[in-house]
């Protein structure tokens, strides 16, 4: 059995973090380490690329090694993989990292708090051990029984983009610089990517412009109905004339009250990524804005998403900055955590 080998069969074992955190790990030590073939790992069973701190000298021992960066440093030398883990958390609890405990459920907000407190000035460090999250998952689950990891599983979730590629709905100038359907577009595969994380299967759905607003919605409908989904979402941004209004609302069916935990349970999300106005959860009549899209399924909750103002300076920067994946993983929380 290889090192690589023998990490994951411990690390399997371990019960202390959770799933979205081990995921979130295994898949950094598969970039810090190149999956066990580093000298680093192979010589001193460092798989995170840990350098030694004072905090970690009841657990490693210090040694000197020349990084990927070319640049000799000390490093932290493990004597068992089991060492290396604990020490992992060590140096990851009494480091500069106060406050990662608040993203256990979130994987890739974890990997950004630590980054942003210093654990890599990689830009790309973050989507570069996401990328890695299928395979770090597969590792770890793929010889249990219940995993979520288990296609059948997954609960699934229908992901509609708002408008079409020929009208490409509301226009945010820069920093975003996009319309609703190609930006949504990035969002809803970006949900299709990431959903098995969150115990969910995603699958995109466009609208085809056919001419009729009502056969375009009737028509995209129906392909969601015949998959057979727990829920649907649809996709879009606000943009109005005036630069002043601003928030996030998520819009409802009118005639079923129980839809609306769904709809506050994503804002709620929504609010705490992008920190925007409160334009609040709203139940939608069939004639209004929206409200075909919301009342085309009885038997599937549907609601629509409308999380900024891309006409509003500060909105459309807030969104550019946090970023396409940030959004995504928002409405999955939310999906989750109402099913």
């Amino acid at each position: 059995m290889s090192i690589w080998e023998a990490l994951i069969d411990e690390y399997k074992k371990t019960k202390k973090v959770t799933d979205s955190l081990r995921i979130a790990t295994l898949a950094q030590w598969v970039v810090e380490s190149g999956r066990g073939s580093s000298e680093l790992a192979e010589e001193h069973l460092n798989f995170g690329g840990l350098k030694f701190r004072q905090r970690m000298a009841n657990i490693a021992e210090p040694v000197d090694y020349t990084g990927s960066d070319g640049v000799e440093d000390t490093y932290c030398k493990f004597s068992s993989i089991s060492d290396f883990i604990q020490g992992y958390w060590v140096f990851i609890n009494k480091g500069p990292y106060e406050g990662w405990e608040e993203h256990e459920t979130d994987g890739a907000a974890y990997l950004r708090h630590i980054r942003d407190a210093g654990y890599a000035e990689d830009q790309d460090y973050v989507f570069k051990v996401v990328s890695r999250f299928s395979e770090a998952r597969a590792l770890l689950f793929k010889d249990a029984e219940s995993a979520n990891s288990d296609k059948e599983n997954l609960k699934k979730v229908a992901v509609v983009i708002g408008h079409n590629a020929t009208q490409k709905g509301a226009f945010a100038p820069n920093p975003l610089a996009i319309s609703e359907f190609p930006y949504n577009t990035k969002v809803a595969h970006l949900m299709e990517r990431v959903a098995p994380e969150y115990g969910l299967s995603a699958k995109t759905f466009e609208r085809k412009h056919v001419g009729s607003y009502r056969k375009e919605i009737d028509t995209v409908y129906r392909k969601v109905k015949e998959w057979g989904p727990e829920c649907a979402i649809e996709l879009h941004f606000n943009s109005v004339n005036s630069k002043k209004p601003a928030g996030s609302e998520v819009l409802y069916r009118s005639d079923n009250t129980a839809i609306r935990s769904y709809a506050q349970n994503v804002q709620n999300e929504i609010l705490d990524t992008l920190g925007v106005k409160d334009r609040k959860v709203k139940p939608t009549k069939p004639n209004a804005n929206g409200g075909r899209s919301l009342h085309a399924l009885n038997s599937v909750p549907t609601i629509l998403v409308e999380p900024f103002f891309g006409s509003n300076s500060k909105d459309n920067a807030t969104a550019a900055a946090a970023g396409e994946e940030a959004l995504a993983r928002a409405y999955l929380r939310g999906i989750r955590d109402y099913l």
